[in-house]
């Protein structure tokens, strides 16, 4: 469990260069065969000094970005330009960088040996809880072997190349010291400061005003207000006699929740994880969900389908945690593998940044990034607090 609470950011250099090798073990700089044979490889997107990236080595990419991102799996993002475009700008980035970091890791001599790749893979099962965790979670992001051995070379060369940067400007060590991690620990205690939590399971029937009304009107053009009112609130019956008719199912054994979640939710993600929100905390979570699970007891499931802005819920109340502070001693290690990581990217960052100055990089006009509003169209507002949860009926 990490200690440190995350915080909403833009995306940055920063954010592109922390994420993990992982997502992009199929993109080749140096076309293979079957690459040479899709026409997409005849297609120039961008040149890096004059060496070519096609447009099949870019969708690779971008469609690993989509999956990574979960965009993929919800056609309303997938259909979002400001998601769409923002997808592209990641997937140029990560070209340029890949194609750069190969480069220099060329010419420095720096090589992915099979003992290298062997004990990385090792750091990585242990991080996800042993060998067989780490298959399930490759097998569920659909990564083959293959791609993983990948993934885990351009991991090494990645690190080999920031530690021989690193060495080069004089920093004989990036790992964050004990000193440093007290004094960011000082520095910010109310990082540490953990809100209470409660976790839960549920099963949400979609049924948002907005977008149902959207849909009928595209379905309907020539319908009137009345028409396109009247059907809206049968497509809101509808689905709130659906989860009247799994809340009693749900009622009669509470453990039914899991795979009635993973059947029926209308929460893509949580039902993945057969409902399971994980834990809570009030400041981000809908107001109306949050009162329903404050006077749910542990355990217990929530006397009723609780609606929401988002439509009709299920709720199962697992386990609640009091507000607390988080101990330097638990939270050291935490933080100076955070230190750290920030260190490797404060290097990775300069040399970028030069080499980016000295290096010709041309976009052809089709795949140049356009000019996005920060805010992202659809995203839900909270509602205003609810001193009690509404109980549908």
């Amino acid at each position: 469990m990490s200690f440190i609470r995350s915080r909403v950011l833009p995306l940055s250099l920063s954010f592109l260069l922390s994420l993990s090798a992982l997502a992009f073990a199929g993109c080749q700089m140096v076309p293979g065969l079957s690459q040479q044979l899709d026409p997409r490889s005849k297609e120039t997107v961008l040149t890096i000094d004059g060496q070519v990236v096609n447009k099949l080595q870019y969708d690779e990419v971008f469609a690993q970005y989509a999956k990574l991102l979960k965009v993929a799996e919800n056609p309303e993002l997938s259909k979002n330009p400001v998601i769409q475009e923002t997808l592209k700008q990641m997937a140029l980035n990560k070209l340029v960088l890949k194609n750069l970091i190969a480069q220099e890791a060329k010419a420095l001599g720096l090589v992915a040996s099979d003992e290298d790749v062997k004990a990385l893979r090792k750091d990585h099962a242990l991080k996800a809880g042993g060998e067989k965790a780490l298959e399930d979670m490759l097998a569920k992001n659909q990564f083959s072997d293959a791609s993983f051995e990948e993934a885990l070379k351009e991991q090494v060369l990645n690190n080999k190349l920031v530690d021989a940067l690193a060495q080069k400007s004089g920093n004989a060590s990036l790992k964050a010291t004990e000193a440093e991690a007290k004094a960011f620990y000082a520095k910010n205690p109310d990082i540490f400061k953990m809100p209470p939590s409660i976790r839960a399971h549920h099963i949400l029937l979609k049924a948002i005003d907005a977008e149902m009304k959207k849909a009928l009107r595209a379905e309907h053009p020539k319908w009137d207000e009345a028409q396109l009112e009247k059907a809206l609130i049968e497509k809101k019956s509808a689905q709130k006699a659906k989860a009247a008719k799994l809340f009693e199912e749900v009622k009669k054994n509470p453990a039914a929740i899991e795979k009635l979640a993973k059947n029926n939710s209308d929460d893509l993600l949580s039902a993945e994880k057969d409902g399971d929100l994980g834990f809570l905390v009030e400041q981000t979570t809908e107001p109306t969900f949050w009162a329903a699970m404050v006077q749910t007891p542990p355990g217990k499931l929530y006397p009723g389908v609780v609606e929401s802005p988002f439509g009709f819920h299920i709720i199962r109340v697992d386990e609640k945690k009091k507000a607390e502070t988080v101990s330097f001693e638990k939270a050291k290690a935490d933080i100076q593998s955070r230190l750290s990581e920030q260190k490797k990217q404060a290097v990775l960052e300069t040399w970028l940044k030069q080499k980016m100055d000295n290096t010709k990089v041309v976009i052809e006009p089709a795949y140049q990034p356009k000019a996005q509003d920060n805010a992202v169209p659809g995203a839900p507002n909270q509602a205003p607090a609810a001193p009690e949860a509404k109980k549908a009926g």
